[in-house]
């Protein structure tokens, strides 16, 4: 159920960057908010942290979880890439490292909202966008 929950934000943004001339900035704001809305309005969000939590007492789920954090890490570092690429992500950081980041951004910001709904997580997208040191695009042409 934490698969699904999350799976449609990677879905759908493999889809995105398929289509010629995708904003990769704004569809990537656009899909994170929404993924942070919704994984923790259906459920899944606090589902991940309580998998988190038992993993060590049960091998099977942490064989699992590792698994599945390491093919959203894969893609988003492929997504970082080409941002980088793109001249988009200013970040001296390495793609896979801002991957990592953005995983435990969210996973960070889902865990302090869980403990204490005032901190909002739709934060998480901005402080992100931050880390990432967004700059103007190259111009092709």
């Amino acid at each position: 159920m934490i698969k699904e929950g999350i799976d449609f934000y990677f879905e759908d943004l493999k889809e995105a960057l398929t289509q010629k001339g995708c904003d990769l900035l704004n569809t990537f704001k656009e899909y994170s908010m929404r993924l942070v809305n919704e994984a923790y309005e259906k459920g899944s969000s606090p589902m991940l942290l309580q998998g988190c939590m038992v993993s060590n007492e049960l091998p099977q789920i942490k064989e699992k979880l590792i698994l599945q954090m390491e093919e959203w890490r894969s893609f988003l570092t492929h997504l970082f890439q080409k941002m980088k690429d793109e001249g988009i992500v200013g970040s001296p950081l390495d793609a896979r490292t801002l991957a990592t980041a953005s995983m435990a951004l969210f996973n960070g910001f889902n865990l302090q909202h869980f403990v204490d709904n005032r901190i909002q997580i739709q934060d998480v997208v901005s402080v992100f966008i931050e880390l990432l040191q967004i700059q103007q695009p190259n111009k092709k042409g």
